[in-house]
């Protein structure tokens, strides 16, 4: 899991995952949230995550990478490190959206 950690460094107080429309198949990435779609607390899709009072965005841990390795979800990597530097293994990924893809 270091090993991981050091090869896709970036933000870890919030990462990406991508989302998926079973509708409409349009897919993108968004931040992964503990109160994304809970009945009575999220607004979606009236109101837009970056407009939600009670977003509360979940860290990235161990059990996140794993799933993600696993296949269980795609997430991404938010290259902005707090002092506002983007990591040195994500400068060469691309980014869609301030996402960097790191397959």
């Amino acid at each position: 899991m270091a090993l991981i950690r050091s090869l896709f460094r970036g933000r870890e107080d919030v990462f990406p995952r991508r989302w998926e429309s079973a509708r409409t198949g349009k897919a993108g990435y968004a931040p992964a949230c503990s109160n994304e779609w809970v009945r009575g607390v999220c607004g979606k899709p009236k109101i837009k995550c970056a407009d939600c009072p009670h977003r509360a965005f979940l860290p990235v841990t161990d059990s996140v990478i794993e799933r993600h390795l696993r296949g269980r979800h795609t997430v991404g990597v938010y290259p902005m490190l707090a002092h506002r530097n983007a990591s040195p293994q994500t400068q060469t990924a691309p980014v869609v959206g301030g996402i960097a893809i790191c397959d």
